[in-house]
């Protein structure tokens, strides 16, 4: 195939097409060659591209490109690419992305663009370059997110900011534009006439780690933000006052008073009216985790956007911010203090006060007065029960309505207890002379590990659901188990998820004239966590955490224990682990449980907490020594 200039692209380096390696990054798959993007605010657009060698079999995969954008703010437009083979055969692409919708809210429906590149093979250049574009009305100064996982060469980013004054919300004026940065030697970007330039040079790959908090708060960036303040604290006050305005204004109502008496009774409790309403805001239509209905499906069911919570009590139905609106004006309704809280999912980001852009923060949640003392309230998430806050949201910081009603602060949410997250699990099996144990194992799934199961479930079907928790289950046992799901588990409650399975476990395993058996069937699979002696990310779980275990073997007569496992117990200030072992009669019992009282720890804490989990794995990879009697009986 003869070679030709593609239109938009940088002439063929023949130096790059000969590289077969990085020294620098020994056994890389691939690395980025160029990376570029212009923001032109002026314009309202930006342009992305990149440049990445190709140096193994694995490396192919980046033939395969996603986009993701917010298609209410963006357009995606001029996508052109081409692989360069090693010999300098060019294949232009000509495919067609394709979409597909990652995620949505009110204001958001974000959507992947997919594309594939041709013909990639081991030591091709590819090449692609797009453009996002965004309405007139808008202005978007930049994120720039400026490492990536894999070796960036060269790295340049511009952006050309709006340069009139800046109609900002609430009808304020901005008075120009700053940025707040992490960068590998704390470069800052440099202005070059009416724009804003950042250029850097071998910049590390992005490694992730198990257990670390969000790689966008990890990772080198430049955020730019329009502002209208002086400073951070007068920036978060003004926001806030509109905020909690705002809030105000769609919560409180003078007609929520007259439907409490369908929800509360006048010698209930204050906890008790809280927890009254609660339910029953619970159980309204949370359009945050249903499908986008079109103009005509919502005209048909007669809905219309709600202005306050009224609008949401009448329709029975809002998506999560409304409905934790309509719980706040309730139960203020009812003579009991409530506030707004306004919080940023902790699963992506962190709430950086230095970035002045009131986007960061994403969700509200409820702070309710009770008996002297704050109660932190998720009722905009569904499945999620009083008292407790989903993960995402707990321990974040953000904006919060002030105890008395005249301004807001920044706080921090509430993280909740190891209590609020367990797994239980009893597993009741009945061992045969072919080493092949049958039985049933029961789980219970509480609080936030319930929730997240429940969310996962809305993604898919009944068999989906089905087949997800007998994945999981799998996941726990040894190869080869089989297991099925003997009932339909409560999906639609906010209760503890009960699922209940039927198993069958390869268990034996020959040690000479012995047999051994896992002592810890549910956790003899597991994968060993923390394995590198060395950290340079704090460690971040999702939750405090609990794990309560119980193992029932009945033996063949055949068989009788030579020796039972060491019984272990280890303690920390903030986790513990106990694991113990008896026999009765021929039955094995196995009582295991840890607790995991804290969800990050820094660096220096990490030899302590990777001995803490060495030593539990320890435990749980013990085994019993089995032997074969002609007359066994139990010890």
């Amino acid at each position: 195939m003869p070679t030709f200039a593609w239109p938009d692209f940088p002439p063929v380096n023949q130096a790059e097409l000969k590289i077969t390696s990085l020294p620098s990054q020994p056994g890389a798959s691939a690395f980025i060659l160029s990376h570029e993007e212009t923001n032109d605010d002026q314009i309202h657009f930006r342009q992305i591209y990149m440049r990445i060698k190709v140096l193994t079999e694995a490396g192919r995969e980046r033939a395969n490109v996603e986009i993701p954008y917010n298609d209410r703010n963006f357009d995606i437009a001029g996508i052109h690419g081409r692989t360069i083979h090693a010999d300098g055969t060019i294949i232009p692409f000509e495919g067609k992305p394709f979409e597909k919708v990652i995620a949505k809210g009110k204001d958001i429906r974000y959507k992947v663009k997919a594309f594939t590149m041709p013909d990639v093979q081991v030591g091709s250049i590819i090449e692609y370059r797009y453009e996002l574009r965004y309405n007139d009305e808008f202005l978007m100064a930049p994120h720039w997110t400026l490492q990536d996982d894999l070796y960036q060469q060269h790295v340049h980013y511009v952006f050309k900011p709006w340069d009139r004054e800046v109609m900002l919300p609430h009808g304020r004026i901005g008075s120009g534009y700053a940025w707040t940065w992490h960068t590998p030697h704390n470069e800052q970007p440099v202005k070059n006439h009416d724009k804003i330039e950042i250029t850097l040079e071998d910049v590390p790959p992005f490694v992730e780690d198990e257990y670390m908090p969000p790689a966008a708060v990890l990772k080198y960036y430049v955020y730019f933000y329009y502002q209208s303040a002086r400073s951070s604290d007068e920036f978060w006050k003004d926001e806030g006052k509109f905020w909690s305005k705002d809030v105000d204004k769609f919560a409180n109502n003078n007609s929520l008073a007259s439907a409490l008496s369908t929800i509360i009774a006048p010698a209930d409790t204050p906890q008790q009216k809280v927890q009254k309403i609660y339910a029953y805001v619970a159980k309204l239509e949370n359009t945050s985790y249903l499908p986008d209905r079109s103009a005509a499906e919502q005209k048909a069911l007669g809905l219309k956007e709600s202005k306050n919570s009224a609008d949401v009590l009448k329709q029975k139905s809002g998506d999560r911010d409304e409905i934790t609106r309509l719980f706040i004006g309730l139960v203020r309704a009812a003579g009991i203090p409530a506030y707004a809280m306004r919080v940023t999912s902790r699963d992506s980001s962190y709430f950086i006060p230095q970035l002045m852009d009131f986007n960061q923060l994403d969700y509200d949640i409820a702070i309710v007065q009770l008996d002297g003392k704050e109660v932190f309230l998720d009722p905009g998430t569904r499945f999620c029960p009083y008292g407790i806050v989903y993960w995402k949201y707990s321990a974040s910081r953000g904006l919060r309505q002030s105890a008395d009603n005249k301004n807001t602060i920044i706080g921090e949410s509430e993280l909740g207890s190891y209590k609020d997250a367990q797994v239980q699990r009893v597993l009741r099996v009945k061992l045969s002379s072919d080493g092949m144990a049958e039985g049933k194992l029961l789980v219970g799934f509480l609080g936030q590990d319930a929730i997240r199961r429940r969310l996962a479930a809305l993604r898919t079907d009944a068999a989906g659901r089905s087949k997800d928790l007998e994945d999981e289950v799998k996941g726990w046992l040894p190869n080869n188990a089989e297991v099925s799901l003997t009932n339909q588990p409560a999906w639609e409650s906010d209760q503890t998820l009960v699922a209940e399975f039927k198993v069958n476990i390869p268990m034996l395993s020959s040690a000479g004239k012995r047999l051994l058996m896992p002592a810890h069937l549910l956790a003899f699979n597991r994968p060993e966590r923390f394995v590198h002696a060395e950290r340079k990310y704090p460690v971040y779980f999702d939750y405090p955490y609990t794990e309560i275990d119980e193992i029932h073997v009945e033996l063949p007569d055949m068989l009788q224990v030579e020796s039972l496992p060491a019984p272990a117990l280890v303690r920390l200030d903030y986790a513990a682990y106990s694991a113990g072992y008896t026999q009765q009669n021929r039955e094995l019992l196995l009582k295991r449980q840890l607790v995991m009282g804290g969800n990050i720890f820094g660096t220096a804490k990490y030899s302590e907490l990777r001995n803490f989990y060495q030593q539990t794995r320890a435990s749980d990879q013990q085994q019993l020594l089995l032997k074969v009697g002609t007359n066994a009986s139990g010890n």
